[in-house]
């Protein structure tokens, strides 16, 4: 919500991207809000029913491994970080660039976490987290 805000609000940092234009930067950052989008969208469809704002693992969820679960196993959190640093370099927000900076250190410690009870909660968790990335 934090980057949301400061986007718009701290606008215009300018290009402090050699060799890329204004536009340039601003392509690339929407080109990570659509993927981040997509991360979401999918993760969310993937999860179903087994998604949880918590880290504990749900009583009556599985462990999903397949769509987009199969390429990382943190989709959602893959998701807002996407689209955080995309939407600061849409807006050419340093301020923006710096709480996204933030958000991604708080969600690498709550994946950290969640995949601890994972681990605890799920056999095969082990087994996924050697194949698949995180991020």
């Amino acid at each position: 919500m934090v980057v949301l805000i400061l986007g718009p609000a701290t606008a215009g940092f300018g290009n402090h991207f050699e060799g890329m234009s204004r536009w340039g930067v601003q392509v690339l950052g929407g080109a990570l809000i659509l993927r981040g989008a997509w991360l979401g969208i999918a993760g969310v469809r993937d999860l179903g029913s087994s998604r949880s704002p918590h880290p504990q693992p749900l009583e009556s969820g599985q462990l999903v491994t397949h769509g987009v679960y199969a390429r990382v196993r943190h989709p959602l959190y893959s998701s807002l970080i996407h689209v955080a640093f995309g939407w600061s370099l849409v807006w050419g927000s340093f301020a923006g660039m710096l709480a996204s900076g933030f958000l991604t250190v708080w969600l690498i410690a709550k994946a950290r976490l969640e995949e601890g009870l994972m681990r605890s909660r799920y056999l095969g968790y082990a087994d996924y987290e050697k194949r698949v990335r995180g991020f």
